[in-house]
């Protein structure tokens, strides 16, 4: 699976530290085998880590290097673009089966 493209926030993030926080979730038929975790770019000169779980959760934390000390830091204004691109494997729904849909 590929996924590319940005979410931006809908309210002010208070805090980024090492709590999840969830983004978005991917649909049955487009989530991973196992736990995805990448290093994003947030908006300016920003990283966080993306994490897609195999329920297909998109979390967000360690929202970083939105100021000169690169330490965590809240997203204080609405509409930050956080990019996220990654690859990953998927898993084929065949009913409740999971694997391939070929016999």
């Amino acid at each position: 699976m590929a996924l590319s493209g940005a979410i931006a926030n809908t309210e002010a993030i208070s805090t980024t530290g090492t709590e999840k926080i969830l983004m978005a979730r991917l649909p049955v038929g487009y989530r991973p085998k196992k736990t995805v975790n990448r290093v994003m770019a947030g908006s300016g000169t920003a990283i966080f880590n993306m994490e897609i779980d195999p329920t297909g959760e998109i979390y967000m934390a360690r929202y970083r290097g939105a100021t000169t000390s690169f330490t965590y830091a809240a997203v204080q204004f609405v509409g930050a673009w956080l990019n996220v691109g990654t690859t990953f494997l998927g898993r084929i729904s065949d009913g409740n089966r999971y694997g391939t849909i070929f016999n």
